[in-house]
């Protein structure tokens, strides 16, 4: 019997799975936030928890015995970068990527899980280099869907990836290593250019609602848009087709925009792909990232989580044999030793202890000090020890938060700014209140950024060492010089 493995797609709205055994799919399932709403109680905070009840209630479905799986996840979480360098070794190729890669991103790459291929041109003496990335941060999130799952996660990719394998597979791109490939699905459409089976540019195209006269028009004029920039900014690479892969609910349209796309183009069905009544682009892409099981691929970066401490032996310790006549001759040097030490200390101490009261005879102390006691003077010292000891607190206090102030800047998300950023430490309780605004392109990408804000507070090993919960005090919408925003208000305890 051949072993089972899943595929599962993370799309906007939904996930889908399916359950291959061998190369064969026996069982498919999609299902969407929606079907879940009604169930949780609403509230930005809750969306993880939603979430993981999606990704349950899709495993059940799809049944079975498997108990690893592939996941593919939206483009857009993904980071790509393409750029040609001079023939070098392999050490210092990945020395100089991360050189590259760090004029190209607003944060260190050590906040990143990636990969990186290459191919080489030996009559120019230069290489063709495609990196791909994923904040550590954002991976983490997705893994911490399946906590409640048997199901260990081998990788996590971007669907770009995916389909190029199933693309590449099968007959009709088998021998096509520089190509286009335009993802169309209306929640979220990509489009990929690959050369020499590396992905070089990705673009998200936007939405698309099927009832709008005017979608294959736009779709057209952003594959366009596309085309003309990757003629201009890449120059040296040669595309030679376009695959456009949708659903079959969607064969007439994509069969416009390839009429109106100026590249050699296919259009490929999911139905061409799978061959199973009611599959759709989502098992494609859940099916696609499965394929990395047994599809051979120039390039498959593996994006996981490091476990910590794996790799790690554990030390043997073992017990010597205890001599216990050689211990008790070491036994008998020590005391004659202890005793000789102190005869001697003894009668070096008795001489410091007279020229220290020589000295202090010697010394004119102020009148105030000269008329007390040693027991007044103990006092007198006593409390200003206290003071000192308060002096002391209270420069560490203000040094202790030294360390959280340099960690808030460091997960602000793009689009956010505070209006308000408060700290209160009454000895016993720190509280930190938090509050401001997020503008980007949509409202739903608004709810997201704070949700990945609050994430990224619990997530982060400084902060989350003063606070240990993170609450909503309230989220709104307010006009700001013309502008629709999110505001929101927290507190960290």
């Amino acid at each position: 019997m051949s072993k089972e493995i899943l595929g599962i797609y993370i799309g906007e709205t939904f996930a889908a799975a399916v359950r291959l055994s061998g190369k064969r799919i026996v069982s498919f399932a999609k299902c969407n936030v929606s079907s879940l709403e009604e169930d949780i109680e609403g509230g930005i905070i809750k969306r993880d928890v939603l979430w993981e009840a999606l990704i349950n209630k899709v495993l059940r479905e799809v049944q079975g015995n498997a108990t690893e799986a592939f996941v593919s996840l939206e483009d857009k979480e993904f980071i790509y970068r393409c750029f040609d360098m001079p023939l070098m070794n392999k050490r210092e190729i990945e020395s100089a990527v991360k050189y590259e890669i760090e004029k190209y991103i607003p944060f260190k790459i050590e906040e990143l899980s990636w990969g990186y291929d290459y191919t080489k041109i030996a009559k120019e003496k230069k290489i063709n280099l495609s990196f791909v990335g994923i904040k550590k941060i954002v991976l983490e999130r997705y893994f911490s869907l399946f906590r409640g799952t048997n199901i260990r996660i081998l990788s996590m990719e971007p669907v770009a990836l995916g389909l190029m394998r199933v693309i590449s597979f099968f007959k009709f791109g088998r021998k096509k290593a520089n190509f286009i490939l335009l993802d169309f699905s209306p929640a979220a459409s990509y489009i990929t250019f690959f050369y020499n089976n590396l992905p070089i540019f990705n673009r998200l195209l936007g939405s698309y609602d099927e009832k709008d006269e005017n979608t294959v028009a736009r779709m057209i004029d952003e594959v366009r848009i596309s085309v003309q920039y990757f003629r201009r900014e890449f120059k040296n690479y040669a595309l030679n087709k376009l695959f456009i892969v949708g659903g079959s609910e969607m064969k007439e349209m994509l069969s416009s925009v390839k009429k109106e796309i100026d590249v050699d183009s296919d259009v490929i069905i999911t139905d061409k792909i799978l061959n199973i009544k009611g599959a759709g682009i989502e098992h494609l892409k859940a099916y696609g990232t499965a394929t990395s099981s047994f599809i051979p691929s120039k390039f498959k970066p593996s994006f996981v989580i490091r476990e910590e401490g794996r790799g790690k032996k554990d030390i043997a310790v073992t017990a010597p044999n205890i001599n216990y006549v050689y211990l008790g001759g070491i036994m008998l040097i020590g005391v004659v030793g202890c005793i000789f030490f102190y005869s001697v200390l003894s009668n070096k101490l008795s001489l410091k202890s007279y020229e220290v009261r020589k000295e202090i005879e010697k010394m004119d102390f102020p009148p105030e000090v000269k008329e007390k006691s040693i027991d007044e003077l103990k006092k007198d010292m006593d409390e200003k020890e206290n003071k000192l000891d308060q002096l002391k607190s209270t420069l560490g206090k203000i040094k202790k938060i030294g360390p959280l102030l340099q960690s808030i800047p460091e997960v602000i998300p793009r689009g956010m700014w505070f209006s308000s950023f408060s700290f209160e430490n009454n000895g016993e309780l720190m509280k930190l209140s938090i509050a401001g605004y997020i503008f980007l392109d949509s409202k739903a990408e608004e709810a997201k950024t704070l949700d990945d804000f609050i994430f990224s507070l619990k997530k982060n090993k400084e902060i989350s060492s003063y606070f240990s919960k993170v609450n909503i005090i309230s989220i709104s919408r307010e006009d700001v010089r013309g502008y629709d925003c999110l505001k929101f208000s927290i507190t960290l305890e």
